[in-house]
């Protein structure tokens, strides 16, 4: 068996969702530092460290060969429709997109500045998590529980979740940042590993790695 293949078939979803929790009570607001762009954004609840990590403490004996192929696989999305028990509801990104009175010339943003956006339905306990991954160094993405939900949030309220943390990006004449969300719950919309070429040998490598018995 692949070792990618153990993990998301034999990951504890409830310890996941646990983990990922870092506060008691979803009402409770705080704010999180992204050092990235050294702006706050308002959340429930905040890790220093990374999904990758609460995906190996809910799998019994992981390999610790995949680190960056599981930190690929959740912040793509990926993750959430390959686990049973989970689904991907929006998946979106905060990003720099053309400046056409550049004449349509890209404002220089770092690839790694862009924030990938999660949103998740939990069929355990039936709630949908709001996540968001910001970047780190070495291409690692930490991660902030933005909210949570009762009921299937519309993607107008997703992207107003961001709302104030986009104009706080915006206040940096250097840059320009705009969202993206797209719809994912229908199920018709799978996702796929793409392989940059450049990269193509080594994720070959780790989504082939056979579990050691």
């Amino acid at each position: 068996m692949k070792e990618i293949d153990y993990i998301l078939k034999n990951i504890d979803v409830q310890n996941f969702l646990k983990l990922i929790r870092k506060v008691d009570g979803t009402d409770i607001r705080e704010e999180k530092q992204l050092s990235k762009v050294n702006i706050k954004i308002k959340c429930i609840g905040s890790s220093d460290g990374f999904l990758a990590d609460d995906i190996r403490k809910s799998v019994k004996n992981p390999s610790d060969d995949l680190f960056y192929l599981l930190e690929m696989l959740v912040s793509s999305g990926i993750f959430f429709q390959k686990v049973k028990g989970l689904s991907l509801i929006y998946k979106g990104e905060i990003y720099s997109p053309p400046d056409k009175e550049l004449g349509g010339v890209e404002v220089k943003v770092d690839i790694d500045t862009i924030f990938s956006i999660i949103c998740f339905f939990s069929n355990i306990d039936k709630k949908y998590i709001l996540l968001l991954f910001h970047p780190e160094s070495h291409g690692n993405y930490e991660y902030v529980l933005v909210n949570e939900y009762d009921t299937k949030p519309t993607l107008t309220l997703i992207e107003d979740e961001f709302k104030e943390f986009l104009i706080l990006l915006n206040t940096n004449a250097m840059y320009k940042w705009d969202i993206s969300v797209r719809s994912y719950h229908d199920g018709k919309n799978i996702l796929k590993i793409e392989l940059d070429t450049d990269d193509k040998k080594y994720w070959s490598k780790k989504l082939n790695l056979e579990r050691k018995s």
